[in-house]
């Protein structure tokens, strides 16, 4: 599925949004889908601050998706910058970008087996001088939760793997809103 669920929409933005006004922010938005987060990122971050036109925008948003197939007109209009590809296999083209202030990997890390997600989610938190924000299927449900195969052709929608807050995040210092949700503090 090309999105995620609404109801990690107030905790990105509590957190995302405090001291943002007019600072510039680069932001990585990883498996973009659809380009919702995109949109949302451009309301609450350049909208609300009176920036209505791309023209007029201080945020660099970037996103990363594996499956072409969703690329529609808001990634043209929200993003400054695009990579088609898999994350995991990319993770050297983002260690070579200026650090983050802000990565979404919301609904991703369950796509990959767990080693695999693992680097990924250190690479993340190497590269952002902010939060990487993440979410996953409820750990609690294993069998709902690895029950996704492909969705629409698209093999990367397939569940590889369960998370959990309290058990694979220990290392890191969290902002944990549930135990399938949590903001993970960078390490620069």
């Amino acid at each position: 599925m090309p999105t995620s669920g609404w109801q990690h929409i107030p905790f990105v933005f509590k957190h995302m949004t405090p001291g943002c006004g007019n600072l510039r922010r680069n932001i990585l938005d990883v498996g973009m889908g659809g380009g919702k987060w995109g949109v949302l990122i451009r309301e609450f971050l350049e909208y609300r601050a009176n920036r209505y036109w791309p023209e007029q925008w201080i945020h660099q948003v970037h996103g990363v998706e594996a499956w072409e197939k969703y690329r529609n007109p808001m990634w043209e209009y929200c993003y400054d910058n695009i990579l088609i590809g898999d994350i995991s296999k990319n993770l050297g083209t983002i260690s070579k970008r200026p650090n983050y202030d802000f990565i979404l990997l919301l609904d991703i890390l369950e796509h990959f087996e767990k080693d695999v997600g693992l680097k990924v989610l250190q690479t993340m938190v190497r590269n952002t001088t902010g939060l990487v924000f993440c979410c996953f299927p409820n750990a609690a449900n294993p069998d709902k939760a690895l029950r996704q195969g492909a969705v629409h052709g698209n093999p990367y929608e397939t569940h590889h793997s369960l998370w959990s807050v309290k058990e694979d995040f220990k290392q890191y210092e969290v902002i944990v809103e549930n135990d399938s949700l949590c903001a993970v503090k960078g390490e620069t």
